[in-house]
C-alpha cells in the first residue's frame, strides 16, 4: 500500500494554510516508558503461553492416569473411578483448546468515502497527519457512533505496515467545529505517531480481548455439554457434571490471568492516551480540548436519548432519515440536571486501577498545564468539510439501520428528521405534562379509564371551569402524598412480580436470584404465602390512592369538557383539539381496562425469560418443560382475549403502514417456530407497545387539558 502524501495543489495549500497556523513539535516518549511498554507486551504474550501450558499439563496428566491406572478396571465399580478422570480431562482439554481456534466475530460492513467524493475532508485529514507525523489512512469510514478511531485496516496483517483505516462518527462532525474535530483526529493519529509503541499496544489490547473471550464466551459446545449432563444416565451424568465443574474452575483460573494482564497493561494504556492527548492539545488548543471533553459526553447522552427514541418510533415503523442530526438535537435538549452532572463528573472523576483511559479530570489537568493556543484557526462547523453533508449523513444513517435491523429495515420507514423531531418533542411534552397535570398517578399499574360521554360539553360550561379550578387547588395540596403513595404501590407491585417468578421457578426446580427485593421464601409454600402477602400490601396503598385519583380524574374530565365548549379550542390554539381529544378518549376507553391484562402478560414474559435464562445456566430439572409449556399456553390464551378486546379501534398516531387497528399495532414482529420463544416475543411486544401507547395517549390528553385550562 502506497502511503506517500498526496501532491498539494496551490488551491489545497492556500485553503489549509488559512486553517492551520504553523507546525507542532512531536511528543517525545521517554526511554523508561518505551522499556515499560516492551516489558508489558512481553508479559501479555507470556500469559497465553501459561494458558497453553495448562492445556499441556492437563493432557499429560490425563494420559499418565490412563496408562498407569488401567488395573482399576478389574475392581468392582472400578470402571467408573477409572473413566471419570479420563472423560473429565478430555472434556477439559477440548474446551481449553476450543478458544485457540475460535474465529473472532465478523466485523460489520463499512461505509467508506473516497478522496474524489470528499476532497475537503481528505485535505483536512492529510494536514493533520502531516502535523502529527502519522501515516495517512488507506481508507476513511463513517458511522453513527460518538467516537473516532484509527486502527490497522487488516488487523494483524497490517501490523508491520502503515495500512490504517480512519473511522469518523458523524455525530462528532454534526456537533463539533473544525478545530474540535481536528483535535479529536489528531488524538487518534497521535497513537500511530508513536510507531512501535502503537504496535506493542495493539498486541496488548488483542491479548486482553482474547482472554475476555476465553473467560466469558459460551457457544454450542457449552450447551451440548449441559444438555448431555442433564439428559443422560445418572452415572454418566455425574461424570459430565464433574467435567462441567472442572471447565468452570478452568475459566476461573483464566479469569485470574485476565485480571493480572489488565492490571499490568492498564497503566501503559493510560499513558498512551495522555501522549495522544498532547497531540490534540497542540493541534486544537487547551480551551478546545476542554470544550471537546465536555461535548463528547453531551453528544454521548444525546446519542443514547436518540437510540431510546428510535426504539419507540420503530414501534410505528418510522425512523429519522438523519440520525446524527437527530442525536445532536437530543443533546441540545439535555436537562440542566444532566449538564450539571457532566460538569461535576469532569471535575471530580478519578481513574481506577483497571481503567484503560485516564479520567477526564486528569486529562483536563494535563491540557491546562500544557497551555497551548492550538494550530487550527477556524471555528467553522466540521460539517463544512464535506461536499454535501446532509446527503452523506443520510447514507450513513441508512447503513446504520441496515446493520441494526437487517432485513426488517425498509427505506419506506424513513421520515424527515425535522418531522421526527417535532413528533418526539410532542411525545416528550406529553410525558412532562402528564407528570405535572396527573402528578404521576394513573400509571399502567393503576390506569385511567375515560368514556366519550364523560367529556361531552356541559349545558353550562361555567360548571366545568369551576370544577377544574377547584380540583386543581385540591390536587396541588395532595401532590406530595400522591408521589409517596405511587412509589409505595410500585414497590408492592414489584414484590408481587418477583414472588410470582419464585413460584414458577420452584415448580420447575430452578434457582432464581432476587437481587432487588430479597424475598426470603425458600419452599414453594413459603413463596405462595409471600405472593399473597405482597398482594395484601397493595391494598392499603390502593386505598390511599383512590381519593387522590378521584380528584385528578375529575379535573381532567372537567378540562376536556371545557375544551369541547364551542370556541374554547380555537382560543387555546387547538383548532383540531376537540376531535383529537375524542379520538384519544376512544383509545383510552379501550386501553385503560386492558392494562391489568397487559401487566399479567408482562409478568408472564418476565417469568418466561428468567426461566429460559436459568435453563441456559444449566440448573434446571425435568419439570422445566412442563412449567414453560404451561406459561406459554397461558400467554397465548391472554393474547387471544386481548386481541379480541382491542377490536378495530384505530391506532391514533402516524404509522409507516398507514391506518391500522390497535390489535394490528400490538402484534409481535416476525415469527418463531418454538412456542416458548414465540410466546416470549408476543408478551414482549404487548408489554412494550401498549403501555407506551397508553402513556403517549395520556400525555397528549394532559397537554390538551393544560392548554384548555390556560
Amino acid at each position: 500500500m502506497n502511503n506517500a502524501p498526496p501532491k498539494i495543489t496551490a488551491t489545497t495549500s492556500g485553503r489549509m494554510a488559512s486553517i492551520f497556523a504553523g507546525t507542532i513539535q512531536p511528543t517525545e516518549l521517554s526511554g523508561t516508558y518505551r522499556l515499560g511498554l516492551v516489558i508489558v507486551a512481553i508479559v501479555m504474550v507470556l500469559l497465553p503461553a501459561v494458558y497453553v501450558g495448562l492445556i499441556a499439563a492437563t493432557g499429560t496428566l490425563v494420559g499418565w492416569h490412563a496408562v498407569n491406572h488401567i488395573q482399576w478396571m478389574s475392581n468392582r465399580g472400578g470402571w467408573l473411578v477409572y473413566l471419570t478422570p479420563i472423560v473429565v480431562g478430555v472434556v477439559m482439554v477440548l474446551f481449553m483448546i476450543k478458544p485457540l481456534f475460535a474465529r473472532p466475530p465478523k466485523r460489520p460492513d463499512s461505509y467508506s468515502v473516497k478522496r474524489e467524493e470528499e476532497p475537503g475532508l481528505f485535505d483536512f485529514i492529510d494536514q493533520i497527519c502531516r502535523q502529527v507525523r502519522a501515516p495517512l489512512p488507506s481508507r476513511v469510514d463513517l458511522d453513527c457512533q460518538v467516537n473516532a478511531s484509527a486502527s490497522f485496516r487488516r488487523g494483524l496483517w497490517s501490523l508491520f505496515g502503515n495500512d490504517l483505516v480512519l473511522t469518523i462518527g458523524l455525530p462528532l462532525a454534526s456537533g463539533m467545529s473544525q478545530r474540535e474535530l481536528g483535535g479529536v483526529l489528531a488524538h487518534e493519529f497521535g497513537h500511530f505517531a508513536q510507531g512501535g509503541g502503537m504496535r506493542l499496544t495493539y498486541v496488548i489490547r488483542s491479548v486482553s480481548f482474547w482472554f475476555a473471550r476465553v473467560v466469558y464466551e459460551r457457544d454450542a459446545w457449552d450447551e451440548k455439554l449441559a444438555d448431555y449432563s442433564r439428559n443422560t444416565d445418572i452415572r454418566l451424568g455425574l461424570i459430565l457434571y464433574t467435567a462441567r465443574g472442572c471447565v468452570w474452575l478452568t475459566r476461573k483460573v483464566l479469569w485470574v490471568l485476565m485480571m493480572l494482564g489488565n492490571v499490568i497493561s492498564s497503566f501503559m494504556l493510560r499513558q498512551m492516551e495522555f501522549d495522544a492527548d498532547s497531540y490534540e492539545v497542540k493541534v486544537a488548543g487547551t480551551e478546545a480540548f476542554i470544550a471537546t471533553a465536555r461535548k463528547l459526553q453531551l453528544l454521548g447522552v444525546g446519542s443514547q436519548l436518540g437510540m431510546q427514541h428510535l426504539r419507540q418510533s420503530w414501534q410505528s415503523k418510522r425512523l429519522p432519515d438523519n440520525f446524527p442530526a437527530f442525536a445532536l438535537q437530543k443533546s441540545r435538549e439535555v436537562s440542566g440536571d444532566i449538564l450539571a452532572k457532566i460538569e461535576e463528573s469532569q471535575a471530580v472523576s478519578k481513574t481506577g486501577m483497571l481503567d484503560t483511559h485516564p479520567c477526564d479530570a486528569a486529562r483536563i489537568a494535563q491540557a491546562k498545564a500544557m497551555n497551548q493556543p492550538g494550530l487550527i484557526q477556524t471555528e467553522a462547523p466540521a460539517t463544512s468539510l464535506f461536499t454535501e453533508y446532509s446527503r452523506v449523513a443520510q447514507g450513513v444513517t441508512q447503513h446504520f439501520y441496515r446493520q441494526m435491523l437487517e432485513e426488517d429495515f425498509k427505506p419506506e420507514a424513513l421520515v424527515s428528521t425535522d418531522e421526527m423531531l417535532r413528533e418526539t418533542s410532542q411525545v416528550q411534552q406529553g410525558y412532562e405534562a402528564a407528570d405535572r397535570y396527573l402528578m404521576g398517578l394513573f400509571s399502567v399499574l393503576r390506569p385511567l379509564t375515560l368514556q366519550e360521554h364523560e367529556v361531552m360539553p356541559l349545558p353550562n360550561p361555567d360548571l366545568a371551569r369551576q370544577a377544574f379550578t377547584q380540583c386543581r387547588q385540591q390536587a396541588e395540596a395532595q401532590r406530595a402524598e400522591a408521589k409517596a403513595a405511587m412509589e409505595a404501590y410500585a414497590e408492592a407491585y414489584g414484590k408481587v412480580r418477583v414472588a410470582t417468578l419464585y413460584q414458577h421457578a420452584q415448580q420447575a426446580g430452578l434457582t432464581i436470584k432476587d437481587t432487588e427485593f430479597k424475598l426470603p421464601g425458600k419452599t414453594l409454600a413459603e413463596t405462595i404465602q409471600l405472593q399473597l402477602n405482597a398482594c395484601k400490601d397493595e391494598q392499603p396503598v390502593a386505598q390511599r390512592l383512590k381519593p387522590l385519583e378521584a380528584t385528578v380524574h375529575r379535573r381532567l374530565v372537567a378540562a376536556l369538557q371545557w375544551l369541547a365548549t364551542p370556541g374554547v379550542a380555537e382560543k387555546a390554539g387547538l383548532p383540531g383539539g376537540v376531535l383529537e381529544a375524542q379520538q384519544l378518549v376512544r383509545v383510552l376507553a379501550v386501553l385503560g381496562p386492558l392494562m391489568p391484562r397487559v401487566l399479567e402478560l408482562e409478568r408472564l414474559g418476565y417469568t418466561l425469560k428468567q426461566l429460559l435464562d436459568a435453563c441456559q445456566k444449566n440448573n434446571g430439572t425435568g419439570q422445566v418443560t412442563h412449567v414453560l409449556d404451561g406459561l406459554a399456553a397461558k400467554a397465548r390464551a391472554h393474547l387471544t382475549e386481548l386481541e379480541q378486546a382491542l377490536g378495530t379501534v384505530k391506532y391514533p398516531f402516524s404509522h409507516a403502514q398507514g391506518e391500522l387497528s390497535l390489535a394490528e399495532f400490538a402484534r409481535a414482529d416476525g415469527q418463531h417456530e418454538h412456542q416458548w420463544i414465540m410466546a416470549l416475543m408476543q408478551c414482549g411486544a404487548v408489554s412494550e407497545k401498549l403501555p407506551g401507547l397508553y402513556g403517549r395517549v395520556l400525555g397528549r390528553l394532559a397537554v390538551l387539558a393544560e392548554k384548555a385550562e390556560g
